[in-house]
């Protein structure tokens, strides 16, 4: 098994939980830029330390990164912006 779809295995069983916590505005598994790693990637929007310090207690030893991203919200019509053309 890859290291990415141990991660994707890891995550789907944990989602629900990482979900719970205020401030999580979604989560996957990508390269994390800083550690030149796939880890888990948690978007956030101002999670708390201690929320970010029970994820790491709970998936320990899995490469994990933080990404704050602020508010995130489903388009609702239209083209993205900035992305004229990409999609048509």
């Amino acid at each position: 098994m890859s290291l990415q779809e141990h991660l994707t295995a890891v995550l789907q069983k944990h989602i629900r939980w990482i979900s719970e916590f205020d401030g999580v505005t979604g989560a996957g598994v990508g390269f994390d830029l800083t550690t030149s790693r796939v880890s888990i990637v948690i978007y956030t929007n101002n999670l708390s330390e201690e929320s970010k310090a029970a994820i790491l207690e709970t998936l320990a030893g899995e490469p994990i990164s933080f990404e704050e991203t602020g508010p995130i919200s489903p388009r609702t019509s239209g083209s993205p912006e900035g992305c004229a053309g990409i999609m048509d």
